[in-house]
């Protein structure tokens, strides 16, 4: 076998053999993803419907008050929480902040910040609009039903 030949064939082995593992985890990322699109796109009723009516309902953002994104779904008899279309148990929660996540010099805007005691429950950061209060509103209401667990 010619010397070019044979590192033809070494490294196309070798991109196989790299390639693989890389082709591997795009695949579970991507399936990850499109679950986590699955329920972030569900309507309200279409939760309601499959847990239940909910003892609450905190409005995130008034525009998308029938988007699993906009709402989030408070079950304090089943210490729970549906937030962007997941279930969240209420005890998995340990903290609820607001922040601007704004750039300097651009308008306000607020995100509501779940932190997780679960390691593989990342922070939750909901985005809320454009006014203080109403990001203080939010947090408030969702410490007042966390207490109650």
């Amino acid at each position: 076998m010619k010397k070019e030949n044979f590192l033809k064939v070494i490294a196309a082995s070798l991109l196989a053999v790299l390639a693989t593992p890389f082709a591997l985890l795009l695949t579970f990322w991507k399936k990850k993803g499109e679950d986590s699109a699955e329920s972030r796109n569900k309507t309200v009723d279409e939760l309601i419907a499959q847990y239940g009516d909910p003892d609450d309902l905190v409005l995130l953002d008034a525009s998308r008050g029938n988007e699993a994104e906009g709402v989030v779904l408070v079950y304090d008899k089943g210490d729970f929480l549906i937030i962007n279309g997941e279930k969240i148990n209420k005890s998995d929660i340990s903290e609820v902040t607001f922040k601007n996540a704004a750039i300097a010099y651009l308008p306000d805007d607020y995100q509501v910040i779940l932190n997780s005691k679960n390691p593989k429950i990342p922070p939750i950061q909901l985005h809320v609009g454009y006014e203080r209060k109403w990001a203080m509103k939010i947090v408030e209401q969702l410490q007042h039903h966390l207490s109650l667990a």
